[in-house]
């Protein structure tokens, strides 16, 4: 498998038209937005207040009429894509009602609507999935939204007895709450080995899209950048009422012509493993398989794991990374969630 390539996804390129295929992965290099998170005062609002409309316009965006059974657009056709009343008459509903359906004016929208609007569009399960989330339009508990995230006790415990596997565990907010040497040592070589706080704390979004570090750092740069904002918008959708996860994507949107219109785009694709290349400053350029665990108890949080094979070359320099440092430290900002 060559790198940067998501398990059980199609990958295209940017050189096609496509975009590859976004997995949760977002590690980062350098410390240019290591203290940037979204604590830092900024008052960005999220760049969009309608995500259901802003998907479903993105998604007939994509889809050509020839894909539908439709006759082929002409060239005089401004916009590309399917309109409103081709999607609506292929679904089965009112153009009107399809209307406001875009235009966030309709509520409790049916499954079987839901159903039928993911077929003419040609989602795929994880954008599929998305769509009822965004339709649902759940917001957090208020009491959720102002308790600071800890790191949960099982995923510290395989933190901790996997000590050689660089690994790292990511918050809501794509902030590391934990690390061991090893993890630290490989995608962040320049951080002080001291414990995490609110005033420190990487936040691997902001890194992707404002350090340059990660781009020295990964090879695969751009999928990384996917990635991150696939992973914002699933999140996003999940809790539309976190203030705290506005202010990340709206600095991003403003700091980051590429977040921005990577943002805009609405694909949904997650993995939980891929192979990434990584020019590593001190151990050289290394492929290794980055996978995701989710933890049971609290699934805004992901064990992300580094490994390679045994007895290569990879190996061997994710070994040395976890031995570079005397112990293999666990460092947050404080108790794990009782």
């Amino acid at each position: 498998m060559p790198a940067g390539t998501c398990r059980g996804t199609k990958t295209t390129s940017l050189a096609d038209g496509h975009h590859p295929s976004p997995c949760q992965t977002y590690p980062c290099q350098g410390q240019a937005a290591v203290a940037a998170g979204p604590d830092t005062g900024t008052v960005a609002q999220r760049p969009d207040t309608n995500e259901l409309g802003d998907f479903l316009r993105a998604a007939r965006g994509r889809v050509q009429p020839e894909q539908v059974g439709l006759p082929a657009a002409r060239a005089s056709r401004r916009l590309p894509g399917l309109r409103r009343e081709e999607v609506a008459l292929l679904a089965g509903v009112g153009v009107s009602y399809y209307t406001r359906i875009e235009q966030g004016q309709s509520r409790n929208i049916g499954a079987d609507v839901l159903g039928a609007l993911a077929d003419v569009l040609l989602l795929t399960p994880a954008e599929r999935t998305h769509l009822r989330t965004l339709a649902d339009g759940t917001s957090l508990d208020r009491s959720e939204m102002e308790t600071p995230l800890r790191a949960d006790p099982g995923l510290l415990q395989l933190l901790e007895v996997a000590a050689h596997v660089p690994a790292l565990i990511i918050g809501r907010y794509t902030e590391v709450l934990a690390w061991n040497a090893g993890g630290r040592k490989l995608l962040m070589p320049d951080f002080p080995d001291v414990a995490l706080t609110d005033g420190n704390r990487p936040y691997m979004a902001e890194a992707v899209f404002l350090d340059p570090g990660t781009r020295s750092l990964y090879a695969n740069w751009t999928q990384n950048a996917h990635a991150v904002v696939g992973n914002l918008r699933i999140v996003s959708a999940q809790h539309p009422g976190d203030a705290k996860l506005a202010r990340l994507i709206g600095t991003l949107a403003i700091r980051s012509t590429e977040f921005s219109a990577l943002w805009n785009d609405h694909r949904i694709q997650p993995c939980a493993a891929m192979e990434v290349t990584l020019d590593h400053p001190e151990l050289g350029t290394l492929i290794v398989l980055q996978q995701s665990l989710r933890s049971g108890a609290y699934p805004d949080q992901i064990l992300v794991t580094h490994t390679a094979p045994s007895r290569t070359r990879e190996s061997d320099a994710l070994a040395l990374a976890s031995h570079l440092d005397d112990a293999a430290t666990l460092v947050q900002d404080g108790p794990p969630i009782a």
